[in-house]
């Protein structure tokens, strides 16, 4: 009904006129007449099986002997995810099958979605391809709307209005005529462009006019990052949320700061990035990023400090996933660049240099880089870090066996923590203090204190803090003699643990895991624990934990 939208007045004087009159009209456009009640209208759902059906059904009429194998209902549903699930867009790709594996027709249509087109005679020309469709759509738009669809393109997730308005000179009317048009989605308070229209409207942008939202877009993740570390001092849980409700919009800006070079909002944005990237454990998109960045920087380039903090955090990365060789190198050539003229930068990479000590084994060479890190940040403001440093220094006493400098440093970390209101920080050192307890057979305190990290890491949403406590829960539970509870809780982290990659974790929960097995008398499986235990402990080179396997 997009087509004859004058009309609608003659529908509003129908329905005034009729009483009991009710008028079903599907449009591209909304009305806009008082008596119009929206329902808007989604893809096949790609939970069931209406879009696969779909496709199979299209597929069939082209091909009645099409029997897919296993990989290739794998790739239709991937096609159809691909389309959001649109009919239109899965019954044109359906027509290519009898020519490509739809494994193939996938790579095409990511590729370029001027592919979906189909030769069906009896169909409207403009529904004969997903190209005729969003050309049809677009010239029924004004130019400041193809302007502002356009640049609205620049957005690959979700995104807010606070975003559009300064990234793409976004006005309130304007976004919404966008959404009356049906070409961009509401959804509460964040807007969307189905990932067909975005490719289409991507492709309108003057290199110019692409240039410029590029650089809103890093401008943009850059602010969003720096208002939340002014935050995190007061509001930890506040400072995260609009990163993480804006993640994939903050990845993409990051992005194209580096690409662009602008080191100025790579750097301002670094704190807060690494802190996110800490909390909601998403360690692998971390390292994506500043290995990205590191990659970006000219090798003759000044920025040598800032080439020694992205170093330094692609070191810490690369440690939390166990690679410890490549972490060590990393670590290496941060201190190199980061001199006693940058000593919070470079403590930061000396208490990550002696977390892979500890973890390997090295509790001497631990103790002292903790010690010449503590040195650095004394008289600075630093009490983040210097938090950090009290709590690494206690990790490593107690693996020494020193409960009572343990129990200190592990107390100074906690009243500095709290001090600060950093919640997730607070965690590192209560963890501690629970280990701590556990060594002196206080074990109701010990659980008490790891109960209260887990409702924080479950409010925080940190999936290696949860694994973390839910390994230590269980080992304190077998080793009280409750293997069969230690179970139920090393089956809860084992795959938590998988998920994170973190191979020292894994390997830990699996010897601990044999262990509780052992207890229960069930060798086979005890032995089957201790033997992948190992296996991962050894590819790593993590002594302590191939001798507790």
């Amino acid at each position: 009904f997009e087509q004859l939208l004058p009309a609608a007045t003659l529908l509003a004087e129908l329905l005034a006129q009729a009483a009991g009159l009710s008028i079903v009209v599907t449009s591209q456009e909304r009305l806009r007449i008082s008596a119009e009640t929206i329902l808007p209208l989604h893809g096949l759902a790609l939970t069931d099986t209406a879009a696969y059906k779909l496709f199979l059904y299209c597929a069939q009429q082209q091909n009645a002997r099409f029997a897919p194998t296993a990989s290739e209902q794998t790739a239709i549903h991937a096609i159809c995810a691909a389309v959001n699930g649109n009919p239109l867009a899965i019954r044109l790709a359906a027509t290519w099958v009898p020519l490509l594996a739809p494994s193939a027709i996938l790579t095409e249509i990511e590729q370029d979605m001027g592919f979906v087109a189909a030769e069906i005679h009896d169909m409207p020309t403009r529904h004969r391809s997903l190209r005729a469709v969003f050309d049809h759509a677009w010239q029924h738009l004004s130019q400041p709307e193809q302007q502002l669809l356009a640049k609205l393109a620049i957005f690959s997730a979700d995104f807010s209005f606070k975003a559009a308005k300064q990234v793409a000179t976004a006005q309130p009317a304007s976004l919404l005529r966008l959404v009356s048009r049906s070409l961009v989605e509401q959804q509460a308070s964040r807007y969307k462009i189905h990932p067909l229209v975005r490719q289409f409207s991507y492709e309108q942008l003057n290199h110019a006019t692409l240039r410029q939202c590029q650089h809103g877009l890093a401008t943009y993740a850059a602010n969003l990052l720096k208002t939340s570390e002014q935050l995190l001092q007061s509001d930890e849980q506040a400072a995260l949320l609009p990163i993480q409700q804006a993640w994939e919009t903050v990845q993409a800006g990051w992005t194209q700061a580096y690409k662009l070079g602008l080191w100025q909002l790579v750097s301002a944005g670094l704190l807060a990035l690494d802190h996110f990237v800490t909390v909601a454990s998403r360690t692998h998109d971390g390292l994506r990023l500043v290995s990205a960045a590191l990659d970006h920087l000219p090798p003759d380039d000044p920025h040598s400090i800032l080439r020694g903090q992205l170093l330094t955090r692609r070191a810490i990365y690369l440690s939390r996933l166990a690679k410890y060789d490549q972490s060590r190198q990393a670590f290496g050539q941060s201190l190199t660049l980061l001199t006693e003229d940058a000593p919070l930068d470079r403590a930061l990479a000396l208490i990550g240099l002696a977390s892979v000590d500890r973890d390997q084994g090295q509790l001497a060479q631990s103790l002292e880089g903790n010690l010449a890190a503590l040195a650095l940040l004394e008289g600075s403001s630093a009490d983040w870090r210097r938090a950090n440093c009290l709590n690494q220094l206690g990790m490593t006493a107690s693996r020494m066996r020193d409960l009572v400098s343990a129990e200190k440093y592990c107390t100074q970390s906690l009243q500095l923590f709290r001090k600060l209101g950093a919640r997730w920080g607070m965690t590192q050192p209560i963890g501690n203090l629970a280990i701590i307890a556990y060594f002196r057979q206080q074990h109701a305190q010990a659980q008490t204190l790891m109960a209260q990290n887990a409702q924080i890491f479950a409010e925080l949403g940190d999936l290696r803090g949860q694994a973390i406590t839910l390994s230590n829960q269980a080992t304190m539970a077998y080793e009280t003699g409750d293997a069969a509870s230690a179970i139920g809780l090393f089956e809860q982290c084992l795959p938590l643990c998988h998920s994170l990659g973190d191979r020292w974790l894994i390997s830990n929960t699996l010897a601990s895991f044999g262990y509780a097995s052992a207890q229960l008398n069930q060798l086979a499986a005890a032995r089957g624990y201790f033997q992948q235990a190992l296996r991962e402990a050894q590819a790593i080179d993590a002594t302590p934990l191939a001798l507790f396997a």
